[in-house]
């Protein structure tokens, strides 16, 4: 097709320029997904070119984001071919005539289809694609690039695109947060048959936060969403039909399996639940504990819970037969002596019936002296785990005399803790009593973590010391690890083996009374290992020194420490599947050593020394001490590579954090030592002790190194909320629809629908804030109620928005429109905040 002379010399140029950019890209195959925006770029805008009536306004865009998707490049290296021949294309198209468009587009793909063609393709993901990009950049904290991406892939008719668009709007990452919005969307995601989407709907109409509550509804999205196989809402229908009144038990077996089948860790308890009772299987009270302890031992809470309140009722109905068959066999021998009584005349008939109370008053009293004391004494007293191999169990709280011994105590027993003074547990285990040392005991929940951190018997064999099982113990709960097969775990081999992943370096670091300790821990899902090192106080309190990303093979040789410098220098054992390089290939080896992508970076806030306080990938607040980031690494060559980064902390005003040590335009830098491929390694923490280096607003963290930009994301640090105090709560009874039965502060009664309640607030700060309340309501028995939507530990949440320094602010009601939810008795009414922070506890009397 021929052009004018003008459109000829724009036309060369641009082939020109596509031809370079497709080679540039080509050939850096290790910044192809850097490049890949700029790519896509490109074809947005060939592709505004050959549409049918090409918009002047649409090709205009689509140069300007090609423009700013290469305005921070730096002029190095490909970097700089890319942005010269990109911003040249670009710059080109937008000094053509809107008219002359479609002659151009032409022309183009005539002259070179197959250049044309390699950026055009890389635009034409299908929807679903466009939406799982969009998912990368979500976890990748680029919550600007997941609206725009996901936002496109719903135009163009991704139903998965549906909920994360949502979601967005919901939490307010990378839009402006809107509620109404995203439920609008979660519905017609709903509606179009997405089962994630359908499962929030039934979530938002359960709770009533930001919508109107509405239970059938609900409870109709809850149906279809399980009858689409959604994992969560498949659990929360299957324990519907479980309860009273429905008893579907075999319907209710289905989804829970099915459930427990998409590893939701509530529904895998929930299947030990369904074998105690006997819910659409034979009951079976051992396979539901086999099944109990299976899950505990993998870190499953839910299976905790179910596995301690079936202990505590066994040893409960155990008590309760036999004072029952002593009271039946007291009852007999009182009944003959009446008998014998009612031959004589009446005035014998009312001795007996003395005599009888007598004797019945004696054996209750008996009964409680002997057996319901103890018994209740048992049941309220709490549970602990021996972690020591074998533990001494003594008469006396004496250590120094082997005359007191009763007998050991193996690994993993539960003991019945009456008390502990002094360094010693007065126990009961085996219906023996007597003295442990408290040091080897451990809470539920403490020993479940710990169990569950042996890979294999060679690693509890290895680490047999009470001190460095509570050192691994302590680094577990310190990261807020999971342990079992889906954790992280220690493997060695045996323990008379050398080098292990294992060690028991003496090292001259300042803690003299006993050798240090070092262990290789692994992530079982993603394979990466951890070495770590921890000291001991005199008192054997474990101290944690050290730790550094171990290489994916090999244990650890030996560890020395340079006190002169405070580093320690740890050396590993190759595997043996080692097979020494030529020297020819190790040089291109160190050269692809430089070679080095961010893929995402989690961040946590930490103290001085390192300790979490709030865990990666939680919100940030603005009294966050140190900003502690994460980084997740890719690297092309084998082996260890040292390198200096640098770190840019821009605010939400655009300036960039530095201190008086900062080196120039950067806020610090750091040497690190990379292993293997791909790993994680921790950057120090920017801040400071009091809490107030951070506003609230969005923070451009960026990572650098030899004066290119690896990384950039965005962290949103939170306004703290002020602290607040309530000071009285008054309760009502109200109706589903909000109208008031009985008044606040008014007698209540057990026939209450739904329990209102009021409080008055005061606060540090003449401020609006809207907070998330969550409430805890507790029968006489201490039970705690709960429903199916429920979060974990509570019994409802609710957002709420609390104004100036005071004021009085309404919870929505609990309960059901029958008045069936309350007996007669004393209620405990809680109110937390943050999900840790008691605000308020009030006593609620139903009569």
């Amino acid at each position: 097709m021929a052009v004018d002379t003008k459109l000829a010399m724009h036309f060369q140029r641009c082939v020109k320029n596509l031809t370079s950019l497709k080679i540039t890209i080509s050939k850096s195959e290790e910044n192809e997904e850097k490049f890949l925006d700029v790519r896509r770029k490109v074809g947005d805008v060939l592709n505004s070119l050959s549409k049918s009536e090409p918009s002047e306004d649409e090709v205009i865009q689509a140069c300007s984001v090609l423009k700013d998707t290469v305005s921070d490049y730096n002029d190095a290296g490909d970097n700089l071919e890319i942005k010269n021949a990109a911003r040249s294309f670009a710059s080109i198209i937008g000094r053509i005539d809107s008219e002359k468009y479609k002659d151009f587009s032409i022309s183009l793909m005539e002259k070179d289809i197959e250049v044309v063609n390699f950026f055009v393709e890389s635009v034409k993901l299908s929807p679903d694609d466009l939406t799982r990009q969009a998912w990368n950049f979500y976890y990748e904290q680029r919550y600007d690039d997941a609206f725009r991406t996901v936002f496109e892939a719903k135009e163009k008719g991704s139903l998965l695109a549906y909920y994360l668009l949502a979601l967005l709007y919901q939490e307010g990452k990378g839009v402006y947060r809107n509620a109404q919005t995203a439920y609008s969307i979660f519905l017609e995601g709903a509606q179009k048959g997405d089962i994630s989407c359908q499962y929030q709907v039934y979530l938002y109409l359960l709770s009533g936060v930001d919508v109107q509550r509405n239970l059938e509804a609900a409870f109709k999205w809850l149906c279809i969403a399980a009858e689409n196989q959604h994992p969560l809402a498949m659990l929360e229908y299957g324990k519907f039909l479980c309860g009273e009144g429905v008893a579907e038990y075999d319907k209710a077996f289905e989804y829970i399996n099915k459930s427990a089948k998409a590893d939701v860790e509530e529904a895998k308890a929930w299947i030990g639940y369904c074998y105690e009772m006997g819910y659409g299987v034979p009951k079976d009270i051992q396979k539901a504990k086999n099944i109990y302890r299976r899950e505990m031992a993998g870190g499953n809470k839910y299976a905790t819970e179910f596995y301690d309140r079936l202990v505590a009722s066994e040893s409960q109905t155990a008590q309760q037969n036999r004072w029952t068959q002593e009271s039946n066999s007291s009852g007999q021998v009182n009944n003959q002596k009446t008998k014998k009584n009612e031959t004589d005349d009446t005035k014998g008939w009312g001795c007996g019936c003395l005599i009888l109370l007598a004797i019945l008053a004696g054996i209750l009293w008996a009964g409680y002296q002997f057996w319901y004391k103890d018994y209740k004494r048992d049941k309220d007293a709490p549970r602990t785990y021996v972690f020591a191999d074998n533990l001494f169990m003594r008469s006396t709280a004496i250590s120094d005399v082997d005359d007191n011994i009763i007998g050991k105590i193996p690994y993993g027993s539960e003991l019945i803790t009456y008390s502990i003074r002094d360094g010693w547990a007065n126990v009961k285990v085996n219906e023996k009593n007597g003295y442990v040392s408290n040091y080897y005991l451990l809470n539920t929940v403490d020993f479940h973590l710990l169990d569950g951190v042996w890979g294999n018997e060679e690693a509890f064999e290895a680490v047999s010391m009470g001190r460095y099982r509570l050192a691994v113990l302590d680094y577990l709960k310190s990261g807020n690890l999971k342990t079992g097969s889906t954790g992280w775990q220690i493997f060695t081999k045996q323990k008379e083996m050398k080098p292990n992943s294992v060690l028991f370096p003496n090292l001259n670091n300042g803690y003299d009374n006993f050798i240090e300790f070092a262990f290789i821990i692994k992530n079982n899902e993603n394979g990466l290992r951890k070495l770590v090192l921890y000291s001991f106080k005199e008192d054997e309190s474990p101290v944690f020194v050290y730790s550094e990303d171990a290489p994916e093979q090999g244990d650890i040789k030996s560890i020395s420490y340079n006190r002169w410098n405070n580093k320690y220098n740890v050396t590993y054992s190759r595997s043996n599947s080692y097979i020494p390089q030529p020297k020819k290939e190790v040089k291109t080896v160190v050269k692809q050593e430089s070679s080095l992508t961010i893929s995402s970076v989690a961040f946590a806030n930490t103290d001085y020394n390192r300790n979490i306080i709030t865990n990666y990938g939680q919100q940030l607040y603005t009294n966050m001490q140190y900003l502690q980031p994460k980084v997740f690494y890719k690297k092309s060559a084998v082996g260890t590579a040292k390198i200096k980064l640098q770190v840019k902390i821009i605010r939400p005003d655009g300036t960039v954090i530095r201190g008086k040590t900062s080196p120039v335009d950067y806020t610090f830098e750091q040497e690190v030592n990379l292993s293997g491929t791909n790993g994680t390694v921790e950057l120090s923490g920017w801040g400071n002790n009091n809490g107030d280096s951070y506003v609230e607003g969005d923070y451009r963290y960026e990572i650098w190194s030899e004066g290119k930009k690896l990384f950039s994301t965005i962290v949103y640090v939170k306004n703290k909320v002020d602290s607040i105090s309530i000071t009285a709560v008054s309760f009502a009874n109200v109706t589903y629809d909000g109208t008031i039965l009985n008044k606040y502060g008014e007698q209540l009664y057990c026939t209450t629908q739904y329990l209102q309640s009021k409080f008055h607030y005061t606060k540090k700060k003449d401020t609006t804030e809207q907070i998330t309340l969550q409430i805890k309501i507790f029968k006489s028995n201490g039970e705690m109620l709960s429903g199916a939507s429920s979060p974990i530990g509570f019994t409802f949440e609710q957002k709420v928005t609390l104004s100036g320094k005071s004021g009085t602010c309404t919870i929505l009601g609990w309960g059901n429109k029958s008045g069936t939810s309350y007996s007669v008795g004393n209620y405990r009414y809680e109110i937390w905040m943050n999900d840790n922070e008691l605000l308020s506890t009030s006593i609620v009397t139903f009569k």
